[in-house]
């Protein structure tokens, strides 16, 4: 097998699958399968800079197995974080976890809560609390 570093060129998120370019090489690749971790929806961005597994059976039919850390720092250096849409800094969203003091943060624009029962907005709870300590203040 084949372990290859390329960057994304092509990306068919409908399909599951990139196009990659190698460094060594100045074509893209066919479209490849892009591996999930526990069925988990991301699909790699233009640009990503990917590590891939080829087969050797003469075929040209490879996996993407992850992006990597190389020249890009990672925004957490402890615990747990995961960027959404990291494409539009207006909607941007994350997800962090530091376990050395137990805190779990998620940043979104909007934030939506669902249930059986209803659905609401972070926002929409927040203007509750204030109307309701502003009428026990008053």
């Amino acid at each position: 097998m084949g372990i290859r570093i390329g960057k994304v060129t092509q990306v068919f998120p409908d399909e599951g699958k990139v196009r990659v370019v190698y460094e060594d090489e100045n074509n893209a690749s066919l479209k490849l399968d892009v591996l999930t971790f526990n069925h988990e929806y991301l699909m790699n961005a233009v640009g990503d800079k990917v590590l891939t597994l080829h087969l050797d059976n003469g075929s040209s039919k490879g996996f993407v197995l992850g992006t990597y850390y190389g020249s890009v720092t990672p925004k957490a250096q402890k615990g747990y974080r995961k960027d959404f849409n990291n494409e539009d800094d207006a909607n941007k969203a994350s997800v962090t976890f530091d376990p050395e003091v137990g805190k779990f943060t998620l940043a979104a624009g909007d934030i939506e809560l669902q249930c059986s029962y209803a659905t609401t907005s972070v926002e929409s709870i927040i203007k509750r609390i204030e109307a309701l300590e502003n009428a026990i203040n008053h």
